[in-house]
């Protein structure tokens, strides 16, 4: 009897493994641009918390900060229109 929910269970698993891997794609792609947009509207290039690693001649873009900042702002919104 538990076979068709540990299947279901594992393609639910599987289904947020691809949108985590295409969401990291996408925001690696998009990174430059953002941080360049970033930059023009508010003047800030970085906020401190955001890490560039190069590694082997890459350059390697992580936005702790600006997720961490992201998060509140979103968190802020969705409180106030609720």
């Amino acid at each position: 009897m538990e076979q068709p929910y540990v299947q279901s269970q594992g393609r639910a698993v599987l289904k947020w493994l691809l949108t985590l891997i295409l969401a990291v794609t996408v925001l690696s792609v998009f990174a430059p641009t953002v941080r360049r947009l970033f930059a023009r509207l508010f003047g800030v290039h970085r906020i401190p918390g955001d890490i560039t690693v190069s590694f082997r001649g890459n350059q390697y873009f992580l936005p702790f900060g600006s997720t961490i900042l992201f998060t509140l702002l979103c968190s802020s919104i969705f409180w106030i229109l609720t």
